[in-house]
């Protein structure tokens, strides 16, 4: 569930609930299904900072060996690496639970599959929006629309039985227990 959906539950009007939802936006407040994500990145970022603060005084005093400064600065380049996966990946979990998605992993993992994901200048996914897009229409089952789920009807190709033949998976399942 959604906040916007819990805040319509608690009777708060449309208006509302896109102001506030606006107000979040404006003040870089945002929600993820991740638990404590925002401490996770904050360890990330002081674990980040530690290293580098320990590289500079070891490079500093001369005390650093070759082997300890390379293995400081793939630590460093670790946790990099570590921080911006967290980071793409909250943005997109925030991105497909905003467009209901019904199961936000697969669809992560869906998002990922071929495709680099990396942030641009402003901190934000490259093309994020154009993937979605691309999800929605590959996958429409996957996303809640106004009124439900969006269903493809399948129909059946035409049997050798003749004319008389349902066309729809509905259609041969209402025949076959109206029969009896």
């Amino acid at each position: 569930m959604i906040l916007e959906e819990i805040l319509k539950e608690q009777g708060l009007e449309s208006e509302k609930v896109t102001t506030i939802l606006a107000k979040m936006k404006e003040s870089k407040l945002y929600i993820t299904t991740e638990e404590n994500a925002a401490e996770r990145l904050k360890k990330y970022k002081e674990q980040k900072a530690k290293l580098e603060a320990e590289l500079s005084a070891k490079t500093k005093d001369g005390e650093t060996a070759g082997g300890e400064l390379e293995q400081l600065k793939a630590k460093n380049a670790e946790l990099e690496s570590k921080l911006l996966q967290s980071t793409i990946d909250s943005k997109l979990t925030s991105k497909l639970m905003s467009l209901k998605a019904t199961d936000v992993e697969y669809m992560k993992f869906k998002a990922r599959d071929g495709v680099n994901l990396e942030l641009d200048e402003k901190g934000e996914v490259k093309g994020l929006d154009d993937i979605v897009k691309g999800l929605q229409e590959k996958y429409p089952n996957q996303f809640t629309v106004e009124g439900g789920k969006k269903i493809d009807p399948n129909t059946l190709p035409m049997g050798k039985q003749g004319g008389n033949s349902p066309s729809t998976l509905a259609e041969a399942l209402a025949e076959h227990y109206n029969k009896k």
